[in-house]
């Protein structure tokens, strides 16, 4: 059989096998979809009743809204009140004036307001005086009753569901209530014929609520039960607050609430829903308005105005006492209180505020309703994707199973040689079998720059490793260095005024001309900023803003400059600082550039309230940064734009740049303009400098000499210190390790110690920790000799001590005028 007729079967045999691999995939894929339908039917489901919670919250809050005025109104009578209980203003004689006093039976019956005229009424309301003995009313409490009047009078003016407001003193027989009623009402509601009958009861009321306010002195106001208002016939409900003056009951504020305000509210919100109920209900659970049946005045208590309607009794379907329990357990969510058929669900919300709670009863068919047609694309999806699935499985026979194997054999042999030819196909195909020459170009591309990147690597690790070699060579030159610096110098001083005066100079000069090559080696494999200078960073943005002006203005994006003008100048590198800020800006107008149409970038400068550093923020209205790159994008070549527009080097380097001069960059994760924005922070004290050292403690007896403790493994360079600090008229004492040097210390006085850092055994650090363990104020008069601040862990320990340093080669004058600073001398 020749190579194409086996070729030909092997491609009908796998035309076929495609079929059936896809039939196969046609059962799993139409159960994926129904399994997709089912779940958007559980999340349709979910925002269906999310948004009836929400709804739900809404008419919660609408109540409270509704009865806060009623709250704050109360409260506003009994401060009042109790400002104004003892030395009310006169308001003038007008309330006395138009008291006009009763009769009944022939006998004197109190004084009412009840002959006013209607004006009179209207500004004055209703005052009610039935003081047992007969008395005239007191002139203090009817200038307490006008001031009351005169708030509740404008109040009620503008809140139509007050029925009307109260005051009952305590220890009065009065009754002042705006606006007016007749006398007769009040007298005829508590079942009496005369105004005097309403002390006993006005005397026993008082009592109760004051023993009530003693009870309860952290309740400031509460709600009653509802009931039938017998002066204006009216279902009402009641905020009431006690008079507290000095810690004694003095009265109460009482103000009548039309039911039927609520009751609109209910009926209102039916009628948005018209398959819901609701109520609204106080805390023991007493209906206070139905939105399908109104309370009604036949439904009070016999003997009594109180109506005691309980919301159990007039619960839908199978919805009892256990399924508001379980409503009451999950405040504001609905569905985990259903009736025992699970055709309602009931949805309780607290109204803020107040101690009464909205009800809401929906039909679970209606919750069905809303989710259906959310599931009618899902099944046009359906019938789609069954049409497309055969109409593809033909079209896929044809046209691809043939240029796949041929593409699929071409892979295999690129992946041995990339030079082998590749197959002529359809031009459908040709980009494929592109794509895969290209690609494995270029995986060669990219072997041949990992193994440059490797041998970068290489002579990076070479670099680092002849910089440790460099600080080590440093630190044995400097030695022997030191000693010839110092020798040469002592020399020179001595043979002052002589013949070899001039060739000790010229030792002393080569000296220091070896211990300058040594530092200019050191300074070069140490990192640190290039300058540091007063930099104005406004200016910097000023600068970078105009050198990018006509690339912003063809993007089309508005700057907005928010500089502070009196932002301090900062010690940095402007050359390195300005490119950092032209990163920023850069970038923003980078992202900016994904984003159609208003583009915007806003960049702000200010000092933090301390006063020690300043900031720098720039945001913009891009597309922003994903939540879990904030930190991925200050990493090096990460990016999120296209290959031919960022390289991912720019957020990375301005942050190095930002932390080698002792501040920080920082992706906010709040976002003024809605994208990305990056705050630059820079202290103001010059950061990456190195920190002052501590100032030494004062020494005691300082008449005496000055005694120093030398410490150092090379004896030479000990001699040398000595000869110079004897010179100047110090004391010296040597010692050869830091071991040597604790156990003289236990001995011996010293007022300051030079110490090598680095030595067997105990080395400087070493030394200095158990110095000011023992010593504490002799470990801040320590000065340390070395050639290796290019270390570390010399550094770090130099920060941590804040003592003085001293760098090898020294010369002798520079260490006597080091020690002189340590003692004081």
């Amino acid at each position: 059989m020749s190579p194409t007729t086996q070729g030909g079967h092997e491609a009908a045999r796998m035309l076929a096998s495609t079929r059936r691999f896809m039939w196969l995939l046609a059962a799993p894929l139409l159960a994926l979809l129904a399994l997709l339908m089912v779940t958007q039917y559980r999340q349709q489901h979910d925002a269906v009743v999310q948004g009836l919670e929400r709804r739900n919250e809404g008419h919660a809050r609408e109540l409270s809204e509704l009865v806060q005025p009623a709250v704050n109104h109360v409260r506003d009578l009994r401060r009042l009140m109790e400002q104004l209980w003892r030395q009310p203003p006169d308001h003038g004689p007008a309330l006395r004036q138009a008291l006009q006093a009763r009769q009944h039976e022939g006998r004197p019956d109190g004084w009412t307001l009840d002959g006013a005229d209607a004006a009179t009424r209207e500004r004055l309301g209703q005052l009610l005086w039935y003081q047992p003995d007969g008395s005239a009313p007191d002139a203090q409490l009817l200038r307490l009753a006008q001031s009351f009047v005169a708030l509740a009078r404008v109040v009620h003016a503008r809140s139509p569901g007050f029925v009307a407001s109260w005051l009952l003193p305590a220890d009065a027989a009065m009754s002042v209530a705006y606006p007016w009623f007749p006398s007769a009402t009040a007298i005829s509601s508590m079942g009496e014929t005369a105004l005097y009958g309403l002390a006993p009861y006005r005397h026993s009321g008082s009592q109760e609520r004051r023993a009530w306010a003693l009870k309860h002195p952290d309740i400031a106001s509460f709600w009653t039960p509802p009931y039938v208002d017998d002066a204006s016939a009216l279902l009402t409900v009641s905020h009431l607050a006690p008079v507290m003056v000095d810690g004694e009951f003095r009265g109460e504020i009482l103000l009548d609430f039309r039911l039927s305000a609520l009751q609109a509210l209910v009926e209102r919100w039916s009628g948005e829903q018209a398959q819901a109920r609701f109520w609204i209900v106080d805390g023991q659970g007493r209906i206070l308005a139905d939105s399908a049946q109104a309370l009604s005045k036949n439904e009070r208590k016999p003997g009594g105005s109180g109506i005691r309607v309980m919301l159990v009794s007039r619960l839908p379907g199978g919805l009892d006492q256990a399924a508001l329990d379980r409503a009451a357990a999950r405040p504001g969510r609905l569905g985990g209180a259903l009736d025992a058929d699970g055709h309602w669900a009931l949805l309780l919300s607290p109204a803020p505020g107040t101690p009464w709670q909205l009800v809401q009863a929906l039909p679970r068919a209606a919750l069905q309703e809303a989710v259906y047609p959310a599931l009618l694309p899902y099944l046009a999806l359906a019938l789609a994707l069954l049409l497309m699935f055969v109409a593809a499985q033909w079209l896929l026979a044809r046209r691809f199973v043939s240029p796949a194997r041929e593409v699929l054999l071409y892979l295999r042999r690129i992946a041995g040689d990339v030079n082998t030819d590749a197959p002529q196909l359809s031009p459908t195909w040709m980009p494929w079998v592109q794509s895969i020459r290209a690609t494995f170009e270029a995986r060669l591309r990219a072997e041949q720059q990992l193994a440059q990147q490797r041998e970068a690597l290489r002579q990076s690790e070479k670099l680092g490793t002849m910089g440790s070699l460099l600080a080590s060579v440093a630190h044995e030159l400097n030695n022997p260095l030191a000693i010839v610096l110092g020798r040469a110098s002592l020399l020179e001083e001595k043979l002052q005024g002589q013949a070899a005066h001039a060739d000790a100079q010229r030792i002393r000069e080569a000296a220091e001309r070896c211990g300058r090559i040594v530092r200019t080696f050191l300074n070069m494999a140490r990192s640190r900023p290039e300058t540091r200078q007063a930099v104005p960073l406004n200016d910097l943005v000023r600068a970078a803003i105009e050198l990018l002006a006509y690339s912003l203005r063809a993007d089309g994006v508005t700057v907005a400059l928010r500089l502070d003008p009196d932002l301090p100048d900062v010690p940095a590198d402007p050359d390195r600082l300005g490119q950092l800020v032209m990163n920023l800006i850069v970038n923003a107008q980078q992202a900016l550039g994904m984003r159609p149409g208003d583009r915007r970038l806003q960049i702000s400068s200010g000092i933090d309230a301390g006063g020690k550093s300043l900031w720098l923020r720039v945001a913009d209205n891009g597309p922003g940064v994903a939540e879990a790159l904030r930190e991925s994008i200050f990493t090096p070549f990460f990016t999120t734009k296209r290959e031919d527009v960022g390289t991912g080097l720019g957020l990375a380097v301005s942050r190095g740049v930002a932390r080698e001069h002792g501040g920080d960059l920082v992706l906010e994760a709040e976002r003024p303009l809605g994208g990305a924005s990056f705050l630059l922070t820079l202290p103001l004290s010059g950061g990456g400098s190195t920190a002052a050292a501590q100032a030494p403690a004062p020494i005691p007896d300082a008449g005496r000499q000055r005694r120093v403790l030398v410490v150092d493994d090379e004896p030479e360079l000990a001699e040398l210190m000595r000869d110079a600090l004897e010179l100047a008229g110090f004391e010296v004492a040597i010692a050869e390790s830091g071991a040597v040097a604790l156990r003289m210390l236990e001995e011996l006085r010293v007022d300051a110690i030079v110490s090598d850092l680095r030595m067997p055994d105990v080395d400087g650090a070493a030394l200095w920790r158990r110095v000011r363990a023992q010593w504490p104020e002799l470990a801040t008069r320590m000065l340390f000799v070395t050639g290796d601040t290019l270390g570390p862990g010399a550094a770090e320990f130099l920060r941590e001590a804040g003592c003085a340093a001293l760098e090898k080669p020294f010369a002798p004058a520079d260490l006597v005028t080091r020690v002189l600073d340590l003692t004081g001398a």
